[in-house]
């Protein structure tokens, strides 16, 4: 009975250990399971499960931070950023607080000038609580919806979020420097504001609120954080906006006198460091609302695909991507008789030919070239005779400067060619620079090889080869500095918000490509090429100013359809020519059918520089040497409140007439104003009480006038004159253009810019 017991004892004490055993076991392998789980979701998870968590119990508006403010070289602003506010609905509030769908959409509608079928659809994503209505609306819009809101308790449906949007004051100057922001607010287009997007890009604030339990926003404080966005850095350009606005002012006065079909491009450099003053491409677009076309346009345009969607909004699409371009850095073209600068300085760096060489170069309209079927002809068919070589070059003659580059020779005419910078681009700090279309040296060296010349002629005058405007603009700014390749810019420095430097602009050098020596005498002849009464340039000079240029004429397109030839004419330029500060390009192309002056560069690209150049000069600081009787572009002094013997002493010590109206001590008023800008040697009437003239006239039609016909004309409807154009006066020298078109109506004492042209010469030059 003992050892049964004991035999029940021993079985009771085994059956306890063996479920204490299977306890412990299945207990540790239960904490195992549950430590697996807790680390799957506790580490593996932890960033899912944490962010699904902060999405349940928080709701987080973004606040877009403010773009740097973009600056022109003497602190205009070109581009700001100013706070403005987003409008949007919570479509799961409106379902779950069964708000009144209609009346939402309605009144938004009619607030904001949105579609209301675009607001009902948007309503139906009832899982969504942040459905978009209108972006960057204006503080008195954003009251409206404010009382909107109050007036109908919508508070849970519907929102404003503070937010930012980017304004260009000055509308489309400079557009192409600048460039727009995209709806993301990303810096787009080929300006600034896509280069420089990183820099100008701020840091994003946050509004987190917490939510109820029922997943609604607790707009208490104590439920809110708000983390403050941090505003990008300022940009400042190389751009003057004042030489830029002077250069568009021209730019599209040269639209409009000749029938420009293709627009034009004008680039001004400083030739010391590369420094971008001012960049012109036209058409242009106004930056503030770069996604559209002008009313007129698209009226136009539905005119001419009345009954073909697809086709109207592709031609809408393909306008606006046209106006985007920066043709500038983007379009190449055949740089014509500009060109032959650089033929030129080559001859001369390397000795073949000097300044002052007693060589003659005789043209008889033609030359011929090895391997070439047809010969190369002068634009003056009957041809120059016998010239020297700075008469050749004031003539633009093709035949001279090909026999310069048959002397160069092909493999160091190439050689120049990659030394100028012509085979690479120049590195300009903005987008969408282009290549444009040149010889490989395989190619090059392959026609060489087989006696053809062809291609070594037709680029010593710059035909069959293509290249940008700011490539032409760097190597040209190399012949008048010396000799060195700089490399373009249009920043300046990046500045921080707390006044820091983040970035500074340079002047970045690649290489040195003539002498000083070579440079000196290309200047030279560049000055001859505008002062000379027979150079091409010559519509181009300005009184009391030495200026150098060169003109250019090019075939753009051969249309197959009619024969009908499409052409751009350049003028390149330097000034002042002792010390070149500014060189400028001017080039328009595809003059229409309704422009009445000769095709050619020295006779519609030249006058255009110059009257770029006359207003631009006296801006740098510049004063023009002249004597007290030429008839120069003079500014009115102010004299109003002045005594009558102190106005007209001023007046007559500048070299104007005076004449009294009406009785008084003192000057009331003074036509024309002080500050215009008119021909030395004018009558200015002084008004000694309140009887001004404020009549409006009507501006005749002096184009075809010689100057003084011109003047007489303009004056005797009490309008003034400012000149611009050649300073030579023979009877071939007329008025090319009128600033006011022939019957506008204008009140009297207004001033009229007439450009006047030599047209003694035409020709393909």
């Amino acid at each position: 009975m003992e050892n049964l017991r004991r035999r029940t004892v021993g079985t009771r004490t085994q059956l306890w250990r063996r479920t204490l055993v299977l306890m412990v076991v299945c207990g540790i392998f239960a904490f195992l399971l549950l430590g697996g789980q807790l680390f799957y979701l506790q580490i593996l998870q932890h960033h899912t499960l944490e962010q699904r968590a902060i999405a349940q119990q928080v709701r987080e508006v973004t606040v877009s931070a403010s773009r740097g403010t973009v600056f022109s070289s003497t602190g205009t602003i070109l581009a700001q950023s100013a706070s403005v506010e987003n409008v949007f609905i919570s479509p799961n509030d409106i379902y779950r607080y069964e708000h009144d769908r209609l009346l939402i959409a309605r009144g938004l509608s009619e607030i904001l000038e949105v579609e209301e079928d675009m607001i009902l659809e948007r309503m139906e994503n009832i899982a969504s609580q942040y459905q978009t209505i209108r972006m960057h609306i204006e503080r008195e819009l954003a009251d409206e919806v404010r009382s909107f809101i109050s007036e109908h308790e919508l508070h849970r449906s519907v929102h404003l979020e503070p937010s930012v949007r980017r304004y260009y004051p000055r509308e489309r100057t400079a557009s192409h420097v600048l460039g727009f922001v995209g709806a993301g607010g990303t810096g787009m287009g080929y300006g600034v504001e896509g280069s420089f997007d990183s820099y100008l890009t701020g840091v994003s604030g946050r509004i987190v609120r917490l939510r109820s339990a029922r997943g609604h926003a607790m707009m208490l404080n104590s439920y809110e954080d708000y983390f403050s966005p941090q505003p990008g850095d300022d940009l400042h350009l190389t751009i003057d906006a004042n030489i830029q606005q002077i250069m568009e002012k021209h730019m599209n006065q040269a639209v409009r006198d000749f029938d420009l079909r293709g627009g034009g491009i004008a680039l001004a450099m400083d030739p010391r460091t590369g420094a971008i003053l001012g960049m012109v491409s036209l058409p242009d677009f106004n930056p503030n609302s770069h996604g559209r076309l002008s009313e007129a346009r698209m009226e136009e345009l539905r005119a001419a695909f009345p009954e073909n969607d697809e086709e109207f909004w592709a031609a809408v699409n393909e306008e606006l991507q046209y106006s985007w371009m920066n043709k500038a850095i983007s379009y190449s073209y055949e740089p014509g008789s500009t060109f032959k600068l650089i033929t030129l300085a080559i001859a001369l760096e390397e000795g073949i030919i000097t300044a002052d060489t007693n060589r003659i170069f005789y043209c008889k309209g033609y030359m011929d070239v090895p391997g070439r079927v047809e010969p190369v002809n002068c634009w003056r068919r009957q041809g120059h005779g016998a010239q020297t070589l700075g008469e050749a070059m004031q003539h633009s003659c093709n035949p001279a400067t090909v026999e310069l580059a048959m002397d160069i020779g092909p493999d160091l005419f190439f050689e120049y060619l990659r030394a100028f910078g012509l085979m690479e681009t120049t590195g300009v700090d903005l987008q969408g620079e282009a290549i444009g279309l040149l010889w490989s040296e395989i190619d090059w060296n392959y026609f060489i090889s087989h006696g053809n010349y062809s291609s070594l002629a037709a680029a010593s005058f710059g035909q069959t080869f293509t290249l940008t405007p700011i490539r032409m603009v760097t190597a040209v700014s190399a012949l008048t500095n010396g000799g060195y390749i700089h490399v373009p810019h249009v920043m300046e420095r990046v500045v921080a918000q707390d006044g820091t430097v983040v970035r500074e602009g340079e002047t970045v050098t690649r290489r040195q490509v003539i002498s000083r020596e070579t440079s000196d005498a290309v200047l030279d002849i560049m000055e001859q090429i505008v002062s000379s009464p027979r150079g091409t340039g010559r519509n181009a000079a300005i009184e009391g100013f030495r200026i150098g240029g060169k003109t250019g004429t090019s075939t753009d397109t051969v249309l197959e359809i009619g024969n009908v030839r499409q052409f751009t004419t350049s003028f390149v330029s330097a000034a002042p020519i002792d010390d070149p500060e500014i060189v400028l390009l001017v080039a328009l192309q595809n003059p229409g059918p309704n422009a009445t002056t000769y095709i050619s560069g020295g006779q519609m690209a030249a006058p255009v520089a110059g009257a770029m150049l006359r207003e631009i000069l006296p801006y740098l600081g510049l004063d023009p040497n002249v004597n007290r009787d030429q008839q120069v572009n003079v500014q009115v002094p102010y004299v109003r409140r002045r005594t009558v013997e102190e106005a007209r002493a001023e007046l007559e010590a500048e070299g104007f007439r005076v004449r009294i109206q009406g009785e008084g001590d003192r000057v009331v008023d003074q036509m024309p104003a002080g500050g215009a800008v008119v021909v030395r040697g004018t009558e200015v009437i002084l008004y000694l009480d309140s009887n001004r003239p404020e009549d409006q006239v009507t501006v005749p039609d002096v184009t075809g006038l010689r100057y003084d016909e011109a003047r007489a004309a303009l004056e005797a409807r009490g309008l003034y004159v400012r000149r611009s154009g050649t300073l030579l006066n023979h009877n071939a020298v007329v008025v090319h253009t009128q600033s006011r078109p022939p019957t506008e109506i204008v009140r009297r004492g207004t001033v009229v810019e007439i450009t006047l042209v030599d047209t003694t010469l035409t020709g393909f030059f």
